[in-house]
């Protein structure tokens, strides 16, 4: 079992490094848009 300090840091850095903290980015904006448009809409309709 490695950690994940040691995954990061055997990876080679560059492109890979980018697109992977661009998807996290991307994934963590959707929920949290999801989220803010659903509490939205639950006050819009109380």
């Amino acid at each position: 079992m490695i950690t994940w300090e040691e995954f990061l840091k055997e990876r080679p850095k560059g492109l890979l490094d980018i697109l992977s903290i661009r998807v996290v980015i991307g994934v963590m904006f959707i929920i949290g848009g999801g989220y803010a448009i659903q509490r939205f809409l639950l006050k819009k309709k109380t």
